[in-house]
């Protein structure tokens, strides 16, 4: 075998043996109990007892955010379907970072956040590895949560986005079209469509205030007196053959009109 033992690996080689013996007459031994590994023949110290290794201590895991993801490079030009957002697995009631998995961040001028415990918008900071976090601002982040993203083609409020603290979780933020901008009050947002139902609405209060008016003028002077006479010096003069019958009288006749009933006298 080449070593202390030959061929048959249980007779010992007697001649390594022999000079082994002559090279270290006094040859340290190790021997093993229950718990201890002793090692004897280490000089005049005598048999010395080895330790057993200690494990090391196992640090505990710190809620901060994780080694930053690689990102996709980042795509040409809008997307119909929206902008993905994913919350960061190193997410807490008091540390808060959404990624963009499609690595379109640079379309994303401004994102806001709002849940039950913020109820006005937070606007997020971006950080250089492709992230946008929020400032707690001592609110812990809770509830649904919503977002507001703004990009080169307007504002969007997206509503119920999560429904709460999910690591990895995934979502799609809806982006303002390019001739629709949306702003929120309280949930709900006004568009074009909105915008226009209003100023009809206007419009035609406008008319209902003109009809009455101009009914109330009229009504007016339906409510007067008018006085109406027919005298000699009005009755046309006879022509040709036309005679006068009888005898001309001057007629006179009065009319009342008073709360629309009218009088007539002679």
């Amino acid at each position: 075998t080449g070593g202390l033992l030959k061929d048959d690996w249980t007779t010992d080689e007697t001649s390594k043996l022999a000079i082994l013996d002559r090279l270290q007459p006094n040859p340290s031994k190790i021997t093993v109990s229950s718990t201890k590994i002793c090692v004897s023949g280490l000089g005049s110290g005598g048999s010395q007892p080895v330790s057993s290794p200690t494990p090391k201590p196992v640090a505990q895991p710190v809620n901060s955010p994780v080694t930053p993801p690689t990102t996709k490079s980042p795509t040409s030009g809008g997307s119909s379907s929206g902008i993905k957002i994913k919350q960061n697995n190193g997410v807490s009631k008091w540390w808060f970072a959404v990624e963009f998995p499609d690595g379109n961040i640079n379309q994303v001028t401004k994102l806001e956040y709002r849940d039950s415990s913020h109820t006005s918008w937070v606007s997020g900071s971006k950080l250089s590895w492709g992230a946008y976090t929020f400032a707690h601002g001592g609110k812990a982040f809770d509830g649904s949560m919503h977002f507001r993203i703004t990009t080169s083609a307007g504002r969007k409020a997206n509503w119920n986005v999560f429904t709460g603290i999910s690591q990895n979780s995934i979502a799609t933020l809806t982006t303002a079209s390019s001739f629709t901008e949306e702003d929120t009050v309280g949930g709900s947002s006004l568009t074009w469509a909105g915008l226009a139902a209003i100023i009809v609405c206007a419009l035609l209060c406008v008319l209902c205030i003109g009809g009455g008016v101009w009914y109330y003028k009229k009504n007016k002077v339906n409510k007067g007196e008018a006085s109406f006479a027919t005298t000699a010096a009005d009755t046309p003069e006879p022509k040709g053959n036309d005679t006068p019958q009888g005898n001309d009288e001057e007629i006179e006749v009065e009319m009342n009109v008073t709360d629309g009933v009218t009088t007539t006298s002679q």
